[in-house]
C-alpha cells in the first residue's frame, strides 16, 4: 500500500507526508516520495509540524546523503525488486532507485505492550511506529555501512505529561528506542540492533 501511495505523489516535494488512516486514526500510513538523485545528494528529511493541534503520526527523520558510491552500493545490495518495463509504480519510475518511498506505519496502541503483571491484567499504552524505505516494491536495507558510518536521526513527539517520566519509556532510561531489523542468513530470522540510528524527543 505504501508503494501505491508513493506512486501517486510527486517526488522530493516539501511539506508533510501524505497520510492514509484506518480504524478512526488508530492505524496511520504516512508516505514521502523521493528521487534516487535526492537520496544520493541531499538524503531524506521529514520534519515534525511546529503546531500542536495534534501529535503527528510519524516521527521526524533525517537520513544522511549516501553519495553516488552509496547509491551504487545500495543498487548492488538490493534483492527482491521486480525487473522489466512496467514493473515499478509511478510516473518516471522505470527502475529501482528511480523513486524511493519512505513509509511509516503508526499504531496508536502497541499490541505487544499488553501484559499481565503480578497476576493482574495490566494494559500499557504505547505507540509503535514501523519505518521502511522501499523502491519498486522491495525493501532497501540501510545500515551504518551504507551511510558511511553515519546514523539515521529520529525525533519523536512525546506528550508533555511524560517528558520527565522515564518509567513510561524504554527500560526506564529513555523516552523511546529506535532499532533496525537485521535479517539473518536463515529465512524469517534476524535480530533488532541499535546501531545506525539515534533518537531524541521534543
Amino acid at each position: 500500500l505504501g508503494d501505491a501511495v508513493a506512486a501517486a505523489l510527486p517526488q522530493d516535494a516539501p511539506g508533510p507526508p501524505a497520510e492514509v488512516q484506518a480504524k478512526g486514526g488508530e492505524i496511520v500510513l504516512s508516505v514521502k516520495h523521493y528521487s534516487g538523485a535526492a537520496f544520493a545528494e541531499r538524503g531524506m528529511l521529514v520534519e515534525l509540524p511546529l503546531s500542536h493541534i495534534r501529535r503527528a503520526p510519524y516521527v521526524g527523520v533525517v537520513v544522511p546523503p549516501v553519495g553516488e558510491a552509496g547509491l551504487a552500493a545500495a543498487r548492488a545490495n538490493l534483492s527482491g525488486a521486480p525487473s522489466g518495463p512496467g514493473r515499478c509504480l509511478g510516473a518516471g519510475v522505470a527502475e529501482p532507485f528511480d523513486g524511493l518511498a519512505l513509509v511509516t506505519v503508526h499504531w496508536a496502541r502497541d499490541p505487544f505492550q499488553d501484559a499481565v503483571l503480578f497476576g493482574e491484567a495490566t494494559l500499557v499504552r504505547a505507540t509503535a511506529r514501523d519505518l521502511r524505505l522501499r523502491t519498486c516494491g522491495a525493501a532497501v536495507p540501510l545500515g551504518p555501512e551504507g551511510l558511511g558510518g553515519q546514523a539515521v536521526e529520529f525525533v519523536m513527539e512525546v506528550p508533555e505529561d511524560y517528558q520527565n517520566d522515564f518509567t513510561s519509556g524504554y527500560s526506564s532510561s529513555s523516552q523511546f528506542r529506535c532499532v533496525r531489523w537485521v535479517p539473518a542468513v536463515l529465512e524469517n530470522s534476524g535480530s533488532w540492533q541499535r546501531d545506525g540510528c539515534n533518537s531524541t524527543y521534543r
